[in-house]
Order: C-alpha cells, then sequence, then structure tokens
C-alpha cells in the first residue's frame, strides 16, 4: 500500500474524510511513519538488510573490538568475516566471561562472537582483529527513510501495511481531547496492533507529551 492509500484508511477509521479535516495529512503522515517504526521495533523480522552499505558494512581495524553501529540497527543476525570460515554470531558479554579467557577483550585473534550493546549503539568483538578488513552484517532494522511522497510504500512486505492504521489511529487519537467512547476505540486500535506485531515492554503508549487539541467526537 502506498502512503496515500494508507492515509485513506486511516481517515475512513478515524471518521475524517470530509474536509476541513481534522487531522491534516502532515499529521496522518507522521502517525503512519511512526507505526511503520513502532511494527519494526516490536517485530524484528519485518526488514532484514545485508546489503545497505552505510548499515551492513563494517569496517574492521586492527586492535580494535568495538565499534559504533547505525542507529537503524535494532539486531544484528550475524557477521561475516572475509578472513573467517564462519559467520560470527551474537553471543553476549556474559557468554564471553563464561566461555572466553578472563581478559578476552584484551586478546588478539580472530573474532568468533560479538556483544551488541543496542543502548550504547556498538557492538564489541570477542578479540581485537588481527587483519583488517571490511566484515558484512545481516541486520534487523528501522526504515531508512520516512515515507513522504503520497506513491511512497513501507519497506516491509505488503501483507502487514494494512495493520499499520491501527497504530495510526491509536496514535492520531491520542493527540487530541477525545470523549471516552473515542479513546475507548483508540486502545482498541493499539491491542489490534499488539495482537499483530506484538508489544513493547518499554512502550507505555509513549504518545503522552502530544499537545492536545480540540475536542473530537466520533459516532
Amino acid at each position: 500500500m502506498t502512503l496515500l492509500q494508507l492515509r485513506t484508511r486511516v481517515r475512513e477509521r478515524l471518521d475524517d474524510t470530509n474536509a476541513p479535516y481534522l487531522w491534516s495529512d502532515d499529521e496522518l503522515n507522521f502517525e503512519i511513519n511512526r507505526a511503520v517504526n513502532e511494527a519494526c521495533l516490536r517485530n524484528n523480522n519485518l526488514i532484514t538488510d545485508s546489503e545497505t552499505a552505510s548499515v551492513c558494512e563494517l569496517s574492521l581495524l586492527v586492535g580494535t573490538n568495538s565499534y559504533a553501529i547505525s542507529d537503524k540497527i535494532l539486531k544484528i543476525w550475524r557477521i561475516k568475516l572475509p578472513s573467517a570460515l564462519k559467520p560470527i554470531m551474537a553471543l553476549g558479554y556474559k557468554a564471553f566471561d563464561d566461555s572466553l579467557e578472563q581478559d578476552w577483550e584484551v586478546r588478539d585473534g580472530t573474532p568468533t562472537g560479538f556483544a551488541l550493546d543496542i543502548q550504547q549503539r556498538k557492538i564489541v568483538l570477542s578479540h581485537k582483529p588481527i587483519v583488517a578488513e571490511t566484515a558484512t552484517m545481516v541486520v534487523a532494522r528501522l526504515p531508512l527513510v520516512d515515507l513522504s511522497d503520497d506513491s511512497d510504500v513501507p519497506e516491509m512486505d505488503e501483507q502487514w501495511h494494512y495493520d499499520l492504521r491501527d497504530f495510526a489511529c491509536y496514535a492520531a487519537l491520542l493527540k487530541r481531547d477525545v470523549d471516552a467512547e473515542a479513546m475507548s476505540q483508540g486502545l482498541r486500535y493499539l491491542a489490534n496492533f499488539n495482537s499483530v506485531f506484538g508489544e513493547r515492554k518499554d512502550h507505555e503508549h509513549g504518545l503522552k507529551s502530544y499537545p492536545r487539541r480540540s475536542v473530537a467526537r466520533f459516532v
């Protein structure tokens, strides 16, 4: 579905199909893009990438085992080194501490695993590389750019597009002073979205800071 088609479906849900609109196109486009990102955050299988150089390639330096990663990355499934026979997999700091030497952080060698620190936007390899080379990562990520033109299409498979409207409707309603019935409907939209894409444990309806607008009532 295109951005125009998604926005049209959202307007139909919100009973906002006749001008003057309660929500502008820009407002609904913002909520649709938020829905796309929310879907990816909840389900890391929606956008998998191994080809975008700015996201998936990592220039390794001899003697350095900590590297910054793109803020689009949500998860790294594996890393392939030209000098290694097998891809290196995510292990985590505890696995390093349990299975490697106590001073693994300063050991030189061919990396056998990596730890992902998503909060610090970096990865740490199990060893300091002894070869300078370009590693290729297979990642789950957010969209590279927002939808902006009406002809733009979400990067995820089309089977997921229709369900994006639920979060967009929920978010749009939360931006306005709506009556209890409309807010109850908004929460049902969120529940529908959660049932398809899963819940974010750290997501507490994260739109509470949006400014309140004029009252909208739905029947």
